[in-house]
């Protein structure tokens, strides 16, 4: 086996040449660079600030026409940019400027509004849910404006009297500005959807004879400025409306003046007094003959049990104080029923005293009930027979004319 070669030794001359070589490089890499970039920072910040006593640069002698050479071509470009602005830059400077026009219009002195005439409709497209607790229904209308003052919309400053549940109206235009019509008036059609408040009379219930009403002023002008004009016609109805429970009279429309006995603070006083106010009704009734036959047939059902009270021989009193005492009780029970659907009110409806006259007939009977077995304990035997005979006769007739003065005036 051979011996390992000797280590390869380098001469100190040599060795001295690798080390500037190395040095070279790295100054190529990373020396020159940033020198030239120092350079040319030196140079710009030399140009940017230029000394006080060097002066302005003189201008080459060729750039000056040159730079005259190029004006027309740049007014050119200057030119074929202006013909190529956009189309929607030149629609924005032109609503900027109708704008600008609309608002020096709007600080003009408008003129003042005194006696102004206008016209006003109504068309009824629906009337729904009458809520009899609540003293309100829901309603459908269309209402039309015309009038030829140019400063201001009563489309826009109208407002209901009588509104219920205010959150839940809803109001639209058919147009968003008003129309301008060849009379030279203006035209305007709102339709406003919402339950409306109307107090219900119910004194006759179920007999009743309604009129629910939709109410309307303008809320900035009183009568001095702004007074309603009814039109001709100034009232239609969708013709297949329907209100379940009821039957629809003809509408009415009326204008009135609104007069509040108040100054609403206002220190000046006299001022928004009075307003023109429209009114818009719709007669309402019920069908007569179902809801006598609804009131009146468990009324006289239970009447006719109770009247088995005087067939019964005084022997029987067991038999008779049950019948009596529960009529009495099923009378009672029905009414509760019947108040369940009507509001609280502090007087008696018709159907209230009817039940109050079927209250007192048996009573009545019971009472008559009472006396024959009295009698019939003491051996009177035929006085009680005729007691209980002509009692029925008399409670029965009684009863049933009590029922006619209270209904017949109702009728028709």
């Amino acid at each position: 086996m051979s011996d390992p070669p000797e280590p390869r030794t380098v001469s100190e001359p040599r060795r001295r040449r690798i080390k500037r070589t190395r040095w070279s490089r790295w100054a190529k890499l990373a020396i020159l660079p940033a020198l030239a970039l120092a350079m040319q920072w030196y140079a710009g910040a030399t140009q940017a600030q230029p000394s006080p006593a060097a002066g302005p640069p003189a201008a080459p002698p060729v750039a000056a026409p040159a730079a005259e050479a190029a004006s027309p071509s740049a007014e050119a470009a200057k030119a074929e940019d202006k013909a190529a602005e956009p189309a929607g830059e030149k629609a924005d400077k032109a609503a900027k400027g109708d704008k600008a026009d609309a608002e020096t219009k709007d600080d003009a002195p408008k003129a003042p509004i005194v006696g102004e005439k206008v016209i006003v409709g109504a068309y009824l497209n629906d009337i729904q849910s009458l809520d009899l607790k609540t003293h309100s229904y829901a309603a459908d209308v269309y209402l039309w404006f015309r009038w030829k003052h140019k400063d201001f919309d009563p489309a826009e400053a109208m407002e209901f009297a009588n509104p219920a549940e205010l959150w839940g109206h809803v109001r639209n235009n058919d147009n968003e500005e008003p129309e301008d019509l060849e009379s030279g008036e203006r035209y305007q059609v709102v339709r406003a959807q919402g339950r409306f408040s109307c107090k219900l009379p119910l004194d006759d219930y179920p007999l009743d004879k309604q009129t629910i009403f939709i109410e309307f002023e303008d809320k900035n002008l009183d009568a001095t400025q702004m007074t309603y004009v009814a039109d001709s016609p100034a009232i239609e109805i969708n013709p297949n409306i329907i209100l379940p429970g009821f039957a629809i009279g003809k509408p009415k429309f009326s204008i009135a003046t609104r007069k509040y006995h108040s100054n609403f603070g206002d220190p000046r006083g006299g001022k928004h007094l009075e307003f023109s106010r429209a009114r818009i009704e719709l007669p309402i009734h019920r069908p007569q003959l179902p809801h006598l036959i609804k009131m009146l047939l468990p009324v006289l059902c239970v009447v006719l049990c109770a009247g088995m009270m005087f067939l019964f021989r005084a022997t029987y009193v067991d038999s008779r104080v049950e019948l009596g005492i529960t009529s009495l009780l099923t009378v009672v029970a029905l009414q509760m029923t019947l108040n369940q659907d009507l509001p609280d009110i502090a007087y008696l409806v018709l159907v209230d005293k009817v039940y109050i006259a079927t209250y007192l007939y048996v009573m009545a009977g019971i009472a008559v009930v009472v006396k024959t077995t009295h009698l019939h304990d003491d051996g009177r035997h035929d006085v009680a027979d005729r007691v209980n005979r002509w009692a029925m006769i008399l409670t029965t007739l009684v009863y049933v004319a009590g029922l006619a003065s209270l209904i017949l005036p109702k009728l028709g």
